[in-house]
């Protein structure tokens, strides 16, 4: 997923920082400290485009600057650790594929690739 970066401003260098600051956050995901929510799986959270809602909703334009929104994803442990061996594509795929309620705090973990052999051939 790419950060959609279109009407912020008609000069270019403006909307190339904003497209590589809104790179940097996407896909920041926080080291595993604990469960976030009793009784649930999430230790973990994960900056990310808020894929729910219109493009429109990413960037918020106000007379001081450009507000970037980001969602804030709760992860299992070994969400957080797939995105952090893999990368965050790999784990956005795995998403994409079993289409969780991103929105539910509750949730299981989705069902992760087995990556020991990848992760040996290193």
């Amino acid at each position: 997923m790419t950060a959609q970066v279109t009407g912020i401003s008609s000069r270019p260098d403006r909307r190339r920082c904003l497209h590589e600051r809104l790179c940097r956050w996407q896909s920041a995901v926080s080291p595993p400290r604990g469960r976030l929510f009793a009784g649930t799986e999430m230790t973990a959270l994960v900056a990310a485009q808020p894929v729910y809602l219109p493009d429109e909703f990413a960037v918020c334009e106000t007379p001081a600057a450009p507000v970037v929104l980001a969602w804030l994803v709760p992860l299992t442990q070994a969400e957080a650790h797939f995105a952090h061996t893999q990368g965050w594509a790999a784990l956005e795929d795995v998403f994409v594929q079993h289409d969780p309620d991103l929105t539910d705090h509750e949730r299981a973990s989705v069902q992760l690739p087995d990556t020991r052999r990848r992760d040996a051939d290193r």
